[in-house]
């Protein structure tokens, strides 16, 4: 990869795609009545991002040292430290297991999220967090509601020249994250019974996404100005001894000789250098851009949802249906609805 381009390199996954896999497989292991292991999934989230900014640390010293301390850009971490919406479901899926410790805690930490990382969460703490962990009243129970709407940003190739000689140049081509903006600028819940409330956002996955993508980002831009510049020195290499051996050719024959076989070299390794230096854009295309939430006392029973996902003019764009939606006195009580846009 440092070659050719980081597509010669099996795919790892962006930072955001590995540490939200652990948030959907939860949800898996939650719709499969499985909550034990959703916590598993959610507790190896926490790990993940722990690690984070380490992994990119030593990277860069990597760097550092394989190009002798030249044109590399300065480390810089995310400040992405924890979800709040990896907390959210570690609070509410705990209470629903009787560990209310490990809810008290995780309620905690998602309150130190928000006040931790404010360009982050520039909006307040959904209203639910509040209310989701009170005593209940004999035949009722707490229900909560996650949904998703919209998708995460996807990356596409940006690509800059630049002179390094009269005839030759280097080639930068650099992944950037972009974002895919979604309609839904809200979510009303309406039950069977009557009830009527909103959900609240929780997570910006897309901008997370773009936030967890700037420590990897400084880290391929170092990569790639070492990788274009070693092809383009190698064009300029081949051109000098050309030249050198030309001038130091017995007859005009042999200069002729040396002169089309390095000429030929010296268009082979640019056209290598041109075709060969790609972004690597490769990404998922199926993760949700924001997460909202909600919450609500409901007697024990079988209920409907229909989940209302409004544009910002307050207009229907969107609408499903959750069916039979039980709320026992024991059991995991999360529903989940997803709007694709």
């Amino acid at each position: 990869s440092y070659l050719v381009n980081d597509n010669t390199r099996a795919y790892q996954g962006e930072d955001f795609e590995d540490l939200y896999t652990n948030i959907f497989k939860a949800l898996n292991y939650i719709h499969l009545g499985e909550g034990e292991s959703a916590l598993v999934e959610l507790r190896r989230l926490s790990e993940k991002q722990q690690l984070l900014g380490q992994k990119y640390l030593v990277l860069n010293q990597r760097l550092e040292k394989s190009s002798h301390g030249g044109y590399v850009e300065e480390y810089s971490a995310s400040q992405f430290s924890s979800s709040a919406l990896g907390l959210f479901l570690q609070m509410v899926i705990a209470r629903d297991l009787g560990e209310f410790n490990d809810a008290t805690f995780a309620k905690g930490a998602l309150e130190r999220a928000f006040k931790s990382q404010p360009s982050l969460y520039p909006f307040s703490i959904p209203t639910t967090v509040g209310e989701d962990l009170k005593t209940q009243e004999e035949g009722v129970r707490r229900v909560n509601i996650v949904a998703f709407s919209g998708l995460a940003p996807n990356k596409v190739e940006v690509v800059e020249r630049y002179p390094l000689s009269y005839t030759n140049y280097v080639k930068i081509a650099l992944p950037k994250m972009v974002i895919r903006p979604s309609s839904v600028n809200s979510v009303e819940v309406v039950l069977s019974n009557g009830a009527r409330f909103n959900l609240e956002l929780i997570e910006n996955i897309g901008a997370i996404a773009v936030e967890a993508f700037r420590s990897r980002e400084n880290h391929i831009y170092n990569k790639t100005i070492i990788r274009a510049l070693i092809k383009a020195t190698g064009s300029d290499i081949i051109d000098l001894t050309t030249e050198v051996m030309v001038g130091e050719a017995k007859s005009q024959e042999e200069a002729n000789a040396i002169s089309l076989v390095g000429n030929l070299l010296s268009f082979a390794s640019r056209i290598f250098s041109e075709a060969s230096e790609n972004a690597d854009v490769r990404g998922s295309h199926f993760f949700p851009d924001k997460a909202w939430v909600g919450g609500i006392d409901l007697p024990l029973g079988n209920y409907d949802a229909t989940l209302l996902y409004r544009n910002r003019s307050g207009k229907v764009i969107y609408e499903e249906s959750l069916k039979g939606m039980k709320v026992s006195p024991k059991g995991l009580r999360l529903w989940e609805g997803v709007c694709p846009f």
